[in-house]
């Protein structure tokens, strides 16, 4: 799967903006949302203003506010966006793969496609704070989401294993694993140590 950016292909937050015809709603909400990641990819939080933001949407600075209140409100939004992002591309990538190898394979692919948009680099060089609170808010729920998607490959490591495996927590190392590339990229490696990392605790009892 190729590399997205962060501003390419992602689904507009389910909670944000009211309904009209034709979707113009969602449509609005989506280019506001997409060129407010792009401006705190290049300059952050704080030297954004909701004005660069309207202006980089082609929006007026009322239909901006008119779904967004205040910067508070906008960030809250693309939090959410980026964290059903991850969950769409996740399902897109994996759902089609039942048998326990080809679901796995599927989901290592998407893990290392993911990071090598660097979308998560670009956020820790100019707005880090807004990161921290990213991958907090959203940590449960790629978890959660992760899981889910392997549950194929722990039905049948339990199978062989004759016990259950700790899905909640090989689940966690793989997205901890996945935060921690973000500060020292793990590049071509990627995929075998997150293979590693499973296998050591498939072969736990």
């Amino acid at each position: 799967m190729a590399a997205r950016r962060a501003d390419e292909s992602v689904a507009a937050p389910r909670h944000a903006g009211h309904s009209t015809r034709g979707g113009r709603s969602t449509s609005t909400i989506d280019k506001i949302l997409v060129a407010t990641i792009r401006l705190l990819r290049e300059q952050g939080h704080a030297g954004m203003s909701m004005l660069e933001v309207s202006e980089a949407a082609g929006v007026a600075r009322g239909t901006l506010y008119r779904y967004f209140t205040d910067k508070s409100a906008l960030m809250d939004a693309v939090t959410a966006r980026l964290g059903d992002d991850f969950e769409r591309r996740l399902l897109e990538a994996t759902s089609p793969y039942s048998e326990p190898e080809s679901r796995l394979k599927a989901l290592l692919d998407f893990m290392d496609s993911y990071m090598d948009g660097r979308q998560a680099e670009h956020f820790m060089d100019n707005e880090p704070e807004f990161l921290r609170r990213f991958q907090r808010s959203n940590f449960d729920r790629f978890v959660c989401h992760t899981r889910k998607a392997l549950d194929p490959v722990f039905d049948s490591w339990d199978r062989r294993r004759k016990a259950p495996i700790d899905r909640q927590l090989a689940a966690e190392y793989v997205i901890r694993f996945n935060l921690s590339d973000v500060l020292v990229p793990a590049g071509t490696r990627r995929k075998q140590l997150i293979r590693s990392l499973l296998g050591a605790l498939e072969g736990l009892k």
